[in-house]
């Protein structure tokens, strides 16, 4: 899995601290750095209380928000969501991680302030005219229906697309995918030369299209 049994447990605990750990200096306030587009599209997602508590905050809590609302209004729940399931499957089977928690916060909280802003406007147009959640909705009925060709399509649109928007976005995209693409690679290639059975769940973006998991692990010779 993406995260050991053991650090999936510890998210909720980790992200709060985290959070805890983000406030702005008492003087300073995200409102008036942010778009009149920014904040009508936060304001719309969290609403006024949230919306002002957010402001008190390192951007990265801001966006974490509006993305979480924005799937919320999606339909969707993460308590419902695959690894839930697979790691209640797993039962006393051990689930090792790809990833640990501590490098996936780090991914989360990456980049200064005016980096994590400039990221949060390019997104917040998506979110006030509805796209976000139209995409997001697209792309798990493409996963529902084992559409591989539609899940790589959506995930590439939206690479593409946040790139053209945002010039840090394709340094995010290449920590975000590529370059644990290439260490997860590593890691199954070592797994296959050990022998044994295995059970690999983890976000499908980072199986399909050029740069993913398994073209690494051709360009190791581990799979044909």
């Amino acid at each position: 899995a993406e995260l050991s049994a053991a650090d999936s447990g510890r998210i909720a605990l980790a992200s709060a601290m985290l959070v805890a750990d983000s406030p702005l200096p008492d003087s300073e306030s995200l409102e008036g750095r942010l778009s009149e587009t920014c904040r009508s599209a936060a304001l719309g997602l969290l609403g006024e209380s949230v919306y002002s508590i957010g402001m008190g905050y390192r951007p990265w809590v801001l966006s974490a928000a509006m993305i979480n609302a924005a799937i919320a209004q999606s339909g969707l729940a993460g308590d419902a969501g695959a690894d839930a399931r697979l790691y209640a499957l797993a039962g006393d089977r051990p689930v090792e991680g790809l990833d640990s928690l501590e490098d996936q916060l780090a991914l989360v909280v990456s980049g200064t302030d005016e980096e994590q802003i400039a990221s949060l406007e390019a997104a917040a147009p998506k979110f006030l005219d509805g796209s976000f959640i139209a995409e997001t909705k697209a792309l798990v009925a493409a996963y529902d229906a084992g559409d591989r060709s539609e899940v790589a399509r959506l995930v590439a649109a939206s690479i593409a697309e946040g790139s053209s928007s945002d010039p840090s976005a394709a340094a995010d995209f290449r920590k975000l995918l590529y370059e644990r693409n290439a260490a997860w690679a590593r890691r199954l290639a070592a797994a296959l030369a050990a022998g044994g059975s295995y059970f690999v769940f983890a976000g499908a973006a980072h199986f399909l299209g050029p740069g993913s998991v398994f073209d690494e692990m051709r360009g190791l010779g581990a799979v044909d």
